[in-house]
């Protein structure tokens, strides 16, 4: 009964172009043609969470839904281009409606938790992982800090002689560094 339902309001929606169709009394599944009201579409959600028993003292609307959506769909993937177009967004107000799930939250926070040293290591496997972390970070650091030297060096050589058009004109020196490029006037 519930797909020939469906089936009846899905041929209704592609003959007339509206979706959202009341649906007539009787014995086979029949639809209006006028489409529900703003009203009665404002109040389906609150009349779906009352029907299923769940406490509609909350603030309860359809817009929880549509950021509801847009976080599962962001959360499982898909582009934030798809998620706009699916929830009818036309600017960066998406943003808005991203939300963070627990799984993200408690990876952030075990991400962020200090290695505690002095706390009973179960197995030397653990002391071993945290000495080889401890020793890869030395090493950046210091291959680092060679690279640094290294650029320096040749940020000297990239230093060019300023041309002036007139006396008056201001001297602007650039000096590059990686990508980055620092500007000096005077």
């Amino acid at each position: 009964m519930v797909q020939k339902a469906i089936g009846t309001l899905l041929v209704a929606n592609f003959s007339t172009g509206k979706f959202y169709r009341k649906a007539l009394p009787g014995k086979e599944p029949r639809f209006a043609v006028a489409v529900i009201g703003i009203n009665t579409i404002g109040s389906m959600l609150k009349t779906i969470f009352n029907a299923a028993g769940i406490d509609d003292q909350r603030n309860i609307s359809n817009h929880g839904l549509r950021a509801t959506s847009a976080s599962v769909m962001l959360e499982a993937g898909f582009s934030q281009r798809t998620v706009a177009i699916r929830t009818g967004h036309h600017s960066n107000a998406l943003e808005s409606y991203i939300r963070d799930s627990k799984a993200t939250h408690l990876a952030v926070s075990a991400a962020l938790e200090p290695i505690n040293v002095d706390q009973n290591i179960s197995s030397s496997s653990q002391l071993n992982l945290i000495e080889k972390k401890d020793n890869a970070i030395t090493e950046e650091v210091e291959t680092e800090e060679e690279d640094e030297d290294e650029e320096e060096d040749t940020a000297e050589k990239r230093i060019k002689a300023p041309k002036r058009k007139k006396d008056d004109d201001p001297i602007v020196i650039e000096l590059r560094k990686g990508s980055k490029i620092i500007k000096i006037s005077t």
